[in-house]
């Protein structure tokens, strides 16, 4: 009977009530949207910072005349949503604002990939 196995491992995974829910909001929402929009929540984040902020994230994250993130013009090996999020999250590393993009993405928000604090590096930083 295959069911009844498969019936078991779904209980097991099942939270547990007591369980605070607010750390698996996160990995729970960054395991689940889609890469554009992660992109536009990124996009939202940087909208909402000020000056200073915007202006060190601005400087790591360098971009094109059409406003695309410079590291990610020509990209053909992944979609550009995909390379833009990976450019973003590095630049956040980078700048010391992945905290606060995390704790905007939901309450009590736990590391994770991709937003756990892993050096900053990949194509981008090579061509700054």
């Amino acid at each position: 009977m295959p069911v009844l196995p498969a019936l078991m491992l779904i209980a097991a995974r099942a939270p547990d009530p007591g369980v605070d829910k607010a750390p698996a909001c996160a990995a729970s929402n960054t395991g689940t949207i889609t890469p554009a929009d992660m992109l536009q929540r990124l996009d939202d984040f940087r909208a909402r910072l000020g000056g200073g902020a915007r202006e060190r994230l601005d400087r790591a994250l360098p971009r094109d005349a059409s406003d695309g993130i410079k590291a990610c013009v020509g990209n053909v090996d992944r979609s550009e949503a995909s390379c833009e999020n990976g450019a973003y999250f590095r630049a956040l590393r980078r700048t010391g604002l992945m905290a606060r993009f995390k704790a905007g993405l939901c309450p009590g928000s736990a590391a994770g990939y991709p937003l756990d604090d892993r050096p900053a590096s990949g194509p981008d930083t090579a061509r700054q």
